[in-house]
Order: C-alpha cells, then structure tokens, then sequence
C-alpha cells in the first residue's frame, strides 16, 4: 500500500491518502500493540478519489473528487466507540 498524504491525527494515530484516493487510518490492536491500518468508509455523498486531508486532533477534514469540503467526527451516543461520520461542510474550497 502506497500512501501520497498521511497526516497525524492525535492520540497516536495516523490517516493517509492512498494512490487510489482511498482513505485510511492506524487502529492499534491493544492486546497485540500492533498497529495495522484500515479503510475508513466515505459518506455516500463523497465523491471519490479523496484529493487532500488535514487533521486537528481527532477530527479529519477531506476534499472529495468534487471539491467539497468533509469534516469527519465522532458518532455521540453510547457505545458507540471509535464510530465516525462525515458531514459535508458549506464552505467553498478556493483553488
């Protein structure tokens, strides 16, 4: 896996861009303390390839192949863990 963009994402955690436009992020495996990456799912509405990301502390933000702006963000409710979603953000993206 070939990654053109990664971007630390706190709490130890990285997320990345693929070749493919694809987006991905660390996940450590506590009882192993080993970290792997793994896909994370775009909103419906996402027009891929991804063309950027930048993070501040958890939240992600992505420029999808329309350039639109996506912010990324925690699910609140309980149990939901490490459940994210992405909102598209009414910002225009200035090239």
């Amino acid at each position: 896996m070939k990654f053109k963009q990664i971007v630390y994402r706190g709490n130890a955690k990285l997320a990345a861009i693929d070749t493919l436009g694809k987006v991905w992020e660390t996940r450590t495996e506590f009882s192993t303390r080993r970290t792997n990456w793994h896909n994370i799912p775009l909103a419906e509405d996402m027009k891929a390839p991804i063309l950027s990301l930048c993070a501040q502390a958890e939240r992600l933000l992505a420029i999808d192949g329309d350039r639109v702006l996506w912010q990324q963000i925690q699910k609140l409710g309980i149990n939901t863990g490490e459940q994210y979603e992405w909102r598209k953000l009414d910002m225009p993206v200035i090239e």
